[in-house]
């Protein structure tokens, strides 16, 4: 508990990283998945069941896109660029994380000051986005850039664990990685998401007609992200 209060009160940091490479940032530890382990940990004291601590050890799976840090670039608003540093991509948390010198993990608390993110061959863009009647905003991939930006949302969710049953084994708790979904931003409207033909047509209304033929001739396949891609490239080619 104390160390869920400390989380709690720590202000806002400007850090200093890699010797000057990365001048400064505005971070801040990564709360939610600090905060999701200290609750669960409080869960199990009140419940009695306090011997022992989770740890993502306990858990299958994974939050992130990739465990490990690899070295990747970071284009500010500011017209300033970073290169090689250690960032990952947290799917249960949705923010992207960077390692300090001292091996301490954070995340951009103004992610709006930032162009793009790139590291391992991916693409992070903090970018609007529609959620039902209201707009939202978050990190989301890049899989195609022009007039017309193809993104995707990758994320992850966590399942208790399940104690055993009759006829029924007990299942560890676990990070379940869930379908990613599609959106498509043009101009300065929200990224919209995409899940059927009509939606997809409907993003392009100066070209609707142009869309649906070469969707059709195309046969193109919503559940998966090449079909997708492809009419985005389309369209900005036009």
């Amino acid at each position: 508990m104390r160390k869920y209060l400390l989380y709690s009160v720590l202000p806002i940091l400007t850090v200093i990283l890699f010797g000057g490479s990365f001048k400064k940032a505005y971070a801040q530890p990564d709360f939610q998945t600090k905060q999701f382990m200290d609750n669960y940990r409080s869960n199990k004291m009140v419940t009695g069941d306090w011997r022992r601590d989770l740890t993502l050890e306990d858990i299958d799976g994974s939050p992130y896109l990739n465990n490990e840090f690899v070295p990747g670039n970071v284009s500010l608003v500011q017209n300033q660029n970073y290169s090689q540093i250690p960032l990952r991509y947290n799917l249960f948390s949705e923010v992207v994380e960077f390692k300090s010198a001292d091996g301490s993990v954070y995340n951009f608390t103004v992610p709006d000051d930032i162009i793009n993110v790139e590291f391992g061959g991916n693409i992070f863009k903090y970018v609007e986005y529609q959620d039902g009647k209201n707009s939202k905003k978050g990190y989301f991939g890049v899989l195609a850039e022009g007039k017309a930006t193809l993104f995707v949302r990758m994320r992850s969710i966590y399942k208790d664990a399940v104690p055993p049953a009759p006829y029924k084994d007990a299942e560890r708790a676990k990070f379940l990685r869930e379908p990613d979904t599609y959106f498509v931003k043009v101009g300065d409207e929200p990224a919209k998401y995409i899940n059927s033909k009509k939606e997809l047509i409907d993003v392009f209304p100066d070209n609707k007609d142009k869309i649906e033929t070469f969707i059709s001739k195309n046969k193109t396949k919503f559940n998966k992200a090449d079909g997708i891609t492809e009419v985005v490239k389309y369209y900005n080619s036009l």
